[in-house]
């Protein structure tokens, strides 16, 4: 058994999601609204996080997808890629 204590899930402010995941802020908030990238947790009025876990494994699921398309498919229903994952 391990003595090594559990790692915790940290809370990422909007800076650290956006450069986590290379998108911009409003393709962040759009995708959000589509139920397709995990929602905020409020802490109050105007402060919003999300769990680096679920970002994290996001970004997982997103490489998955990725590695199962041919080369000549993009990543966005609008035919562009705009260089995010």
């Amino acid at each position: 058994m391990s003595n090594a204590a559990p790692l915790r899930d940290r809370l990422l402010r909007i800076r650290e999601v956006l450069e986590l995941t290379g998108c911009g802020r409003a393709w962040l908030y759009r995708a959000i609204k589509r139920g397709d990238f995990p929602p905020p947790i409020r802490l109050g009025h105007r402060t919003a996080v999300w769990s680096e876990e679920a970002v994290l494994a996001w970004i997982d699921e997103k490489k998955r997808g990725a590695t199962g398309r041919g080369s000549g498919q993009s990543g966005h229903e609008d035919g562009t890629t705009g260089g995010r994952l």
